[in-house]
């Protein structure tokens, strides 16, 4: 394996011990370090983004226009923030949730089934049932 690790110094040129980066052969992963905790790995299927249990604060992903944070509060709330129209695709199930302008758009399969806009107006495709068991 070719194994390499990045480790911060001190002013006098001895090194802390601290790392910054490290290149695992072993798995082909890419990590990278913030004073020491591991923050982002990258791995077969993408790049992996964490904060430490615990932690409090914001991760941001940006392609340089928009923006997606992912927040966690001192009360373990998470919340993600974009600043572009967002998108929400939930796999195989079929199922989009999408932001438009005004409107929250609910897809499946490609077709819109269902939108609310921002006066709370509900337009469906389908029947709607009222006082009905989920």
């Amino acid at each position: 394996s070719h194994d390499v690790r990045i480790l911060g110094s001190r002013s006098d040129n001895s090194y802390g011990g601290t790392p910054y980066f490290e290149a695992d052969g072993s798995t082909s992963e890419a990590k990278l370090f913030h004073y020491g905790t591991q923050r982002v790995t990258t791995k077969s299927t993408g790049v992996e983004l964490k904060n430490t249990t615990g932690d409090t604060g914001v991760t941001t992903v940006t392609d340089g226009t928009n923006t997606i944070q992912l927040n966690t509060d001192i009360s373990g709330t998470q919340q993600i923030t974009s600043t572009g129209e967002m998108h929400i695709n939930f796999g195989s199930s079929g199922w989009t949730v999408k932001s438009s302008g005004t409107e929250l758009i609910f897809s499946y399969g490609g077709s819109n089934k269902m939108k609310i806009d921002s006066s709370g107006n509900l337009t469906v495709t389908g029947n709607v049932t009222g006082y009905g068991t989920v």
